[in-house]
């Protein structure tokens, strides 16, 4: 499923050829210049239904299970003393209900993403693994986005000067529309296989599966960092993935920083991994743009030189050079008149082989 129509044969003139030779007039530059451009666009229409909707896909639902982790790990609601600020607030109780929604949408997510990955990895059929990343996703997404719902608005118990919405609140509203976003485009995409546009199989190349595979890890070394700092700096999971990212991406804000012997014995390590991790990402993308350019590129090209020689043929009264040669029905190969001859052969012995039996039966 990558790059549809650009891997068919390039050199079928011959029958677009026999199709126009009886017209009386010929086409004009400019109007063939639009039909190369139409029909030059049409594969990169469906390349993005089949080849950049499922990368987008494979890229962003991890990402989106990683906002839900930590939507998951830390209350939604801040109480704020009288006389306190937000960053002085303390944390309150989540209802029962809330927490195990919210846990049962993860796991959804994560088998989705699995299933996701098996089907790229040729493990599970498109047929089976589609419809469960699609459903899976749209159902966190829509649980996301009902607890949302209900955490700002129903489960307000107290006065709204007196609380706030912790950062595990907005992770899951970032998560909810990842998860959206992604089910939406892979429908597409099962849609157009299903239209018979490219086949139901994902045949990406080496750097798109790298740049997936560089992105899941990005992500897990994060939050693999957060927890760890979390741990020895004393901060909450949150904090340190504030702290993670801003880290990692070479921000550096400032507002946080390890205090402890550990936490600065460990910071350079973890932040020179960090940043060649984002190296090899951005490197992934930059070659997975220059690969795409360069199949554009050649595809155009040969399909404009194919155009203009048939046009120049046309214009020379040869036509006919272009003609595919069929064999003639009446002659045949030395393989077949030795086949024929063995046949005929054969024929010929068998009244004289039914002759000796009936000979030596009555003896």
């Amino acid at each position: 499923m990558n790059d549809p129509g650009l891997n068919e044969p390039i050199s079928d003139g011959a029958k677009d050829v026999e199709n126009r030779t009886g017209d009386d007039g010929e086409r004009e530059g400019d109007v063939i210049e639009e039909e190369d451009e139409q029909d030059f666009l049409e594969p990169s229409r469906w390349w993005l239904a089949s080849t950049a909707f499922p990368l987008i896909a494979g890229t962003f639902g991890p990402m989106a299970s990683a906002f839900s982790i930590c939507a998951l790990v830390v209350t939604w609601r801040v109480g704020i003393p009288e006389g306190k600020t937000e960053a002085e607030g303390i944390r309150l109780p989540d209802p029962s209900w809330l927490i195990g929604i919210n846990a049962a949408q993860l796991a959804i997510a994560l088998i989705s993403n699995l299933f996701l990955l098996l089907n790229m990895a040729r493990r599970v059929r498109f047929s089976v693994a589609q419809p469960v990343t699609i459903i899976g996703w749209y159902i966190s997404s829509f649980a996301l986005t009902g607890l949302c719902a209900s955490v700002s608005g129903p489960l307000r118990s107290l006065p709204k000067s007196s609380y706030a919405l912790s950062q595990a609140f907005y992770y899951a509203i970032f998560s909810a529309g990842l998860y959206f976003l992604v089910a939406s485009l892979m429908l597409i995409t099962v849609w157009g296989a299903s239209k018979g546009h490219y086949d139901k199989e994902f045949q990406l190349t080496m750097s798109q599966r790298t740049l997936m595979l560089q992105t899941i890890s990005f992500l897990v070394y994060l939050l693999s960092g957060a927890a760890v700092f979390s741990h020895v700096e004393g901060w909450s999971f949150l904090d340190a993935v504030y702290w993670t990212d801003f880290t990692l991406l070479t921000v550096g804000i400032g507002d946080l920083a390890p205090s402890t012997n550990m936490g600065r014995g460990l910071l350079f390590p973890f932040a020179i991994g960090g940043i060649i991790i984002l190296g090899l990402v951005i490197g992934s993308i930059r070659s997975l743009v220059l690969e795409r350019g360069k199949v554009k590129m050649s595809a155009r090209m040969v399909e404009k030189e194919r155009r203009r020689l048939i046009v120049k043929i046309e214009k020379k009264d040869k036509a006919a050079v272009l003609k595919p040669i069929h064999s003639d029905s009446k002659s045949s190969s030395p393989n077949t008149n030795r086949k024929i001859n063995d046949t005929s052969s054969s024929k010929q012995t068998q009244p004289l082989a039914h002759a000796y039996a009936h000979t030596h039966t009555s003896i």
